[in-house]
């Protein structure tokens, strides 16, 4: 199973929220991949895609210059190949001082899906706002299998990463 994990900077792009959590469901990904892909001015500040294995417990975090992303997720096999998700996701800012001055926790706990290979779903609509700056965040879930929807090449669909030398991924399970 892979989950591809999307934080946006949707300031320039207000209804891109709106949009992407009307679609907070079972859903085609390549769909949600060109949503994503037509909103031109909102910046990918994170992208990254996790492997887990059901009954797993996923922890990962990402530093992009005075802020880190955090990310944890749990997967909880069920009957006849559903899924329950269970996620805390957190952003931090620290002041200059390094003292955290912002911290945004979103937590979410889906009811099962059921999930078949080339099938998947999307958590999204999480939105963080401060006064300055909108951040979206969108989680693609994928079973791997013989109908897989996509290369990894095309799983960006456009979106170019916002790059800093600061942006360090670190993923312990």
């Amino acid at each position: 199973m892979t989950i591809q994990w999307f934080e946006l900077d949707s300031t320039q792009e207000p209804e891109l929220t709106k949009k992407l959590a009307s679609s907070s469901s079972i859903k085609n990904s390549d769909k949600v991949l060109a949503e994503l892909g037509d909103c031109k001015s909102a910046r990918l500040m994170v992208y990254h895609e996790i492997s887990v294995t059901p009954g797993s417990r996923v922890h990962q975090s990402t530093t992009m210059g005075n802020t880190t992303f955090k990310l944890n997720l749990m997967v909880r096999p069920g009957d006849q190949e559903s899924y329950t998700f269970q996620y805390a996701s957190s952003l931090e800012t620290l002041a200059p001082g390094q003292d955290i001055t912002r911290r945004t926790a979103v937590k979410k706990i889906d009811s099962e899906f059921k999930l078949s290979p080339g099938k998947s779903f999307v958590l999204t609509g999480l939105e963080r706002n401060s006064r300055e700056k909108v951040t979206t965040q969108v989680l693609v879930v994928r079973l791997h299998g013989p109908a897989q929807e996509q290369s990894d090449e095309t799983a960006q669909n456009g979106l170019e990463a916002y790059s800093s030398p600061e942006a360090t991924p670190s993923n312990t399970d």
